[in-house]
């Protein structure tokens, strides 16, 4: 009975994932948290701000990047550095763009003049997805599941890979509205990619892909080196989350506060310890504290509701 209760289940609940509404990319205040590991460590964060481009006749949304370049250890360990709240270290770049037409999603570099398929999501259990290294792989959907961000849930497709030159087969998802966790987001599926995405993040919350934080790279030129003054006693901010107005209690002189796509939404001296922000809208922030000097006090990840 027990076998048979676990089953009915498993058909309900692949069943509602396959009926749910479909979520498309975002397009605007979103952000995907990603990490280059192969003979270097690069730190990235893909954004998109309600930027829009014209290629051949049809609307794109373009699609940013922020950089950081973080050094790994060397041999013979070459130890990848901790993944943390860093700093980009070059200004941001446009560098894709996509679009969406019946559920099937097509993107395009920068540099390219012809775009191509991601994804089709009306595919379904056992139908195949293509790629440009049809030849060594094969990709396969094996199951269909739900993810929920925020309160509202995504269609996940177990994708099973099997490599034909080398013997074994490797998994990975792709998620409505958030996109493949084991590629570089927006780039069309290939055998030599090692990217992986840590986490997404947009209005409704935020979704990890794997057990690390989701964090946050700030705009090029933003300090990163927190002050140890003995005058610098640890900042209190405070509520979080907040709603028309958040209170300072340290010896800060200026405040930023980022969206997640790193547009400055409020930059301010401090002369009292309350900031309004009844006029943003909802979502998640990043707030920057700094001295007198320009040295950091605090970085925090803050949420309006």
């Amino acid at each position: 009975m027990r076998t048979l209760i676990l089953i009915i289940a498993a058909i309900v609940a692949s069943q509602s994932a396959i009926a749910q509404a479909y979520q498309p990319l975002p397009t605007n205040n979103a952000q995907w948290r990603v990490r280059h590991h192969a003979d270097s460590c690069i730190d990235m964060q893909y954004y998109v701000n309600g930027s829009d481009t014209m290629i051949k006749g049809l609307k794109y949304t373009k699609v940013f990047v922020r950089t950081a370049k973080t050094p790994r250890g060397s041999a013979p360990q070459f130890l990848f550095p901790a993944i943390k709240n860093i700093s980009a270290t070059k200004p941001d770049e446009y560098v894709y763009a996509f679009r969406e037409d019946n559920k099937k999603l097509y993107t395009i570099r920068k540099k390219d003049t012809a775009e191509y398929l991601y994804y089709d999501a009306n595919l379904t259990v056992g139908d195949t997805v293509t790629s440009n290294d049809d030849i060594l792989y094969k990709r396969v959907i094996t199951a269909i599941d739900s993810v929920r961000i925020g309160s509202i849930f995504h269609k996940r497709f177990l994708v099973t890979t099997t490599n034909n030159s080398v013997s074994g087969l490797t998994n990975l998802y792709f998620t409505e509205g958030v996109g493949i966790d084991n590629n570089s987001p927006f780039d069309i599926l290939n055998g030599q990619n090692y990217v992986r995405l840590h986490c997404f993040t947009n209005s409704s919350g935020t979704y990890n892909i794997d057990t690390f934080p989701c964090t946050y790279i700030f705009p090029y030129g933003t300090p990163t080196s927190i002050s140890t003054s003995n005058e610098n006693k640890k900042a209190n901010i405070y509520p979080n989350p907040f709603t028309d107005y958040i209170d300072i209690d340290a010896n800060a002189a200026d405040i930023r506060l980022y969206d997640m796509t790193g547009r400055t939404v409020l930059a301010t001296q401090i002369d009292n310890r309350r900031i309004n922000t009844a006029q943003l809208p909802k979502g998640i922030y990043m707030l920057t504290l700094l001295k007198k000097d320009g040295s950091l006090i605090e970085h925090k990840k803050m949420v309006k509701e």
